[in-house]
């Protein structure tokens, strides 16, 4: 045998080899890739599961700024920024009348329309105690 064709041999045998080692490795870390793909879909869809399931015991009241109370009447309100957003359940604390509620998170107010109606028709007295002064005089 030729000793040029023998270091052929080996030098097309070790490429060979390389070739086939890479392949698995390539195989390998494509199949760990795959199964990390695959754990971060299914708690993805585990969450978007235990999301939805949230969303279905809870009621939205769009006159009520959109808070969202429990349909049971168990809890709320419920902040719709943190829900919508983050998909976290942060309850309001309440502010500083009856109706108002307050989200620390995202510092903002929020008010129930029986508050409103309030505060509506308490501006309309006062408009009416107004006019009837200014009608009859300071002295009437």
């Amino acid at each position: 045998m030729d000793p040029i064709s023998g270091v052929v041999e080996k030098k097309v045998a070790e490429s060979a080899w390389a070739y086939i080692r890479g392949w698995f490795t390539r195989n390998r870390d494509q199949k760990k890739q795959i199964e990390v793909l695959q754990a971060q879909l299914a708690e993805e869809r585990s969450g978007k599961l235990a999301f939805e399931k949230l969303m279905s015991e809870l009621e939205c009241r769009p006159a009520d700024d959109s808070m969202y109370w429990k349909k049971d009447g168990s809890g709320g309100p419920y902040c719709p920024l943190c829900l919508h957003g983050d998909q976290k359940l942060m309850p309001l604390t309440h502010g500083n009348r009856d109706g108002s509620f307050y989200c620390r998170i995202h510092e903002h107010f929020f008010e129930t329309e029986e508050l409103r109606q309030r505060s509506r028709q308490t501006a309309r007295d006062r408009a009416q105690a107004g006019r009837r002064l200014s009608r009859f005089g300071p002295w009437s």
